[in-house]
C-alpha cells in the first residue's frame, strides 16, 4: 500500500530550500494538523492594516495561482502529479498541479522556517505532555482551552466530515487528537458540559443590556445567534443584535483615533457598529443613572 503521508513529505523536502519542513513530526496527525495552519489564518483577518494578519492572504494567494511561485525539482512535480491522480480528482492533474506545489513551497517558507528554537516534532507536536502541565501564571494560554474542555466544546476535526464531502483539514484530525490538550492540561477526560452554556438559550439566549454583535464572515458565526440556521432578530438598544457586513472575527474591537481615520477607514460598517455601540451603552449608563436617583 501506498504510505501518502510519506510522499506528502517527500513533496515538501524536494523543494529547493536552506530549511528543513516538518519531515521530522513523529506523529501523522501532528503533521496533517501543522498543513491546516493556513486556513486558520483566516481568522487573524482585519480591516486595518496595522492589526492585519496577512497569512490567509498568502496561502490562499498561493493555492489559487496558475502558475508555480517558486524553482522545483522534477521529482517534486512527480510526486505531486502522484498524489492528486491517487485523490481521485475529476479535473485535470495540471489544473491542480501548480496549487499544490505552491502550498508545499508556501508552507516551507512560512511555516517550518518559524521552527528555530527545538526539533520540528518540539515545534509542531500536540503530543507534549510536558508543556500542557505547565500551570504557572504566566500560562495565559490555559485559559481557553480549558473553556472549551469544560464547557464550549468547539473541537474542530475532520473526521467528522461526511463521506461524501470533501474535508477542509484531514481526517486524522480527530476528537482523541483535539482532547489530548484536555487530557494532559486538565485532567478532563469526560465530555465538554455544553448545557451548562446551552441552557441560558442556545442560538435563542436573550437579555436587557446583552449585545450581540459578530461579522458576517466570522468563522464561529455558526456557533452563534447569528448563524444562518437561527431566527432573526430586530435591533433594539435593550437587546442590540448586530452583524456587521463583510466583518470577520471582533472587527469592532479595534479602532483609529479621529487624525488616524481616512476615507476608507475604518470601513463604514465598523464605523457604524461602533457609532450604534457608543449610543446604547450612553442610552444604558443613562437608564442606570436614573433608577439611581429613584432610589
Amino acid at each position: 500500500m501506498v504510505n501518502i503521508l510519506f510522499l506528502l513529505v517527500m513533496l515538501y523536502t524536494e523543494l529547493p530550500c536552506t530549511l528543513e519542513l516538518i519531515n521530522n513530526a513523529r506523529y501523522n496527525n501532528d503533521f496533517m494538523n501543522t498543513l491546516s495552519f493556513g486556513l486558520g489564518g483566516w481568522q487573524g483577518r482585519n480591516w486595518d492594516p496595522a492589526v492585519n494578519d496577512p497569512t490567509f492572504s498568502e496561502y490562499c494567494g498561493n493555492i489559487t495561482a496558475n502558475s508555480t511561485l517558486r524553482v522545483t525539482s522534477g521529482n517534486a512535480t512527480s510526486i505531486a502529479e502522484y498524489l492528486i491522480a491517487f485523490g481521485g480528482y475529476g479535473a485535470p492533474i495540471s489544473t491542480i498541479l501548480s496549487p499544490m506545489l505552491n502550498f508545499a513551497g508556501w508552507v516551507n517558507q512560512s511555516i517550518a522556517s518559524t521552527c528555530t528554537t527545538g526539533s520540528q516534532n518540539e515545534c509542531w507536536t500536540t503530543h507534549n505532555s510536558t508543556y500542557y502541565q505547565q500551570d504557572d501564571l504566566s500560562q495565559s494560554w490555559r485559559s481557553w482551552p480549558y473553556q472549551y474542555c469544560t464547557q464550549w466544546g468547539f473541537l474542530q476535526t475532520g473526521s467528522g466530515v461526511p463521506e461524501t464531502q470533501l474535508p477542509l483539514i484531514s481526517r486524522l484530525i480527530d476528537l482523541p487528537y483535539e482532547e489530548i490538550i484536555c487530557r494532559e492540561a486538565f485532567n478532563i477526560t469526560t465530555p465538554p458540559n455544553t448545557q451548562i452554556i446551552n441552557k441560558y438559550g442556545g442560538y435563542d439566549i436573550a437579555y436587557d443590556r446583552l449585545a450581540i454583535i459578530d461579522g458576517e464572515d466570522d468563522p464561529w458565526r455558526r456557533a452563534t445567534p447569528h448563524a444562518p440556521e437561527a431566527k432573526n432578530r430586530t435591533s433594539t438598544t435593550d437587546e442590540p443584535f448586530i452583524l456587521i457586513a463583510d466583518a470577520v472575527h471582533h472587527w469592532d474591537e479595534n479602532g483609529l483615533f479621529l487624525n488616524q481615520t481616512t476615507a476608507t477607514l475604518p470601513p463604514q460598517p465598523i464605523a457604524e457598529t461602533q457609532f450604534k455601540e457608543m449610543e446604547f451603552v450612553k442610552a444604558w449608563v443613562a437608564e442606570w443613572h436614573a433608577q439611581k436617583k429613584r432610589g
